[in-house]
């Protein structure tokens, strides 16, 4: 499993993100969650991710999708 690969390369090296995988995912949880969002599950496929995300202290769920723009996430419109 792709994923569990990635979670063992970053608890063999003390926790640093030297896998490409769990950097993006990293990368885009701090993204959202600096504008005040709270990550529920994010799917990522290639350059594009699809996001479902809470408020603080708002009830529902929101969908949001990103895109790796020069190695930065951007979110897009929805």
């Amino acid at each position: 499993n792709v994923i569990l690969d990635s979670v063992e390369r970053v608890l063999d090296n003390n926790g640093t993100f030297i896998d490409p995988l769990a950097t993006n995912y990293l990368n885009i949880v701090r993204k959202v969650t600096a504008v005040g969002y709270k990550v529920q599950s994010v799917t990522l496929q290639g350059d594009e991710a699809q996001l479902v995300v809470t408020l603080a202290n708002k009830n529902g769920l929101l969908p949001i999708n990103m895109r790796l723009v020069n190695r930065d996430w951007i979110i897009l419109a929805n």
